[in-house]
Order: C-alpha cells, then sequence, then structure tokens
C-alpha cells in the first residue's frame, strides 16, 4: 500500500482581489467620456477648392456646417472657395439662434480668381441657412 504524501510550502495563501481594481477602472472610464470633445464642425479652406455636382430634385447633395458661429466658414489667405454646380447642390449651415454675418465662399472651378463671395446677415430667428448657387 503507498501512501499519497504532497509536500507543501508552509507559505501563506495570498487571496488578490480584483474588485478596488474594477472600480477604478469603472470610474476612470465614466470619467473619461464626460471629458471627450468632438471636432470642432468648422471647414476652414487652405487652397482647396470644394466641388458639389450631381444633385437632382430627388436626390439633393447638402455640405452641412454644423456650426452656429459665424466662423463655421474660415477661409485662410492661401484661399479656396466651394463650387456649387446647380440648384440641387446646397450649402446648409446649422446656426440656431445664432446671429451675425455669415459667409458663403462660393467660387467658380479650381480658379482663385473666380472667388465670389456671399454675404448672409442673419439678425434673428432659430432658422438655419441653405444656400445654393
Amino acid at each position: 500500500m503507498t501512501k499519497n504524501t504532497r509536500k507543501t510550502n508552509n507559505l501563506p495563501i495570498m487571496k488578490t482581489s480584483t474588485t478596488p481594481f474594477r472600480i477604478t477602472l469603472t470610474v476612470v472610464l465614466l470619467l473619461l467620456t464626460f471629458n471627450s470633445y468632438s471636432q470642432n464642425n468648422s471647414l476652414v479652406l487652405n487652397g482647396a477648392y470644394i466641388v458639389l455636382d450631381g444633385g437632382s430634385v430627388t436626390n439633393n447633395i447638402s455640405l452641412v456646417i454644423d456650426q452656429p458661429n459665424p466662423l463655421g466658414i474660415f477661409r485662410l489667405p492661401a484661399g479656396g472657395h466651394i463650387h456649387s454646380e446647380n440648384q440641387y447642390n446646397y450649402v446648409k449651415w446649422i446656426t440656431a439662434a445664432s446671429t451675425g454675418n455669415y459667409l458663403f465662399p462660393f467660387g467658380i472651378g479650381g480658379n482663385s480668381a473666380d472667388y465670389i463671395p456671399f454675404t448672409f446677415n442673419k439678425t434673428a430667428g432659430t432658422s438655419n441657412i441653405m444656400m445654393s448657387t
């Protein structure tokens, strides 16, 4: 008859608890979600020419600026403009209750000399502005 023997190391058994770590991780992740920021929703033109083409009565094309500030479209000294091919290609500016001079930097093709700025002075209201050339 053989006797089963098992050696033990006389070391104290340590139980590790993951509960405090999980709670800390959860709190940190929750705090990070409150400090998340998205992009500014502005369009910055720095030499770019945006061409809107192909809109129709049933399928409009819209470039949406979701920035109520009148500087939602900002044109740098390098230039650039928005080329809207027809009446069904829109630039829609979400202005909400903001007021001021909203500059739509329209132009023709990729020629910087053909810049046609259009300024709309919004004085009141909660409507958005939608333009087309």
